[in-house]
């Protein structure tokens, strides 16, 4: 399982008056991971695309 594969765009956001970059997974709706920096959504949304596959693998 590559985690890079999925589909995960990242955009800048502003929620009263606050910026911040929001990462979401295309494969997975429910996620969507919020950072200080575009680098740091996409890496959190990167590590829940691995935990969960790690639950579910644990579920098989």
């Amino acid at each position: 399982m590559n985690p890079h594969s999925y589909n995960i765009t990242v955009r800048r956001a502003n929620f009263d008056g606050e910026v911040f970059f929001e990462a979401r997974v295309k494969e997975l709706p429910d996620v969507a991971e919020y950072a200080d920096t575009a680098e740091e959504a996409y890496a959190l949304a990167i590590d829940t695309i691995e935990i969960t596959a790690e639950i579910f693998a644990e579920k098989e």
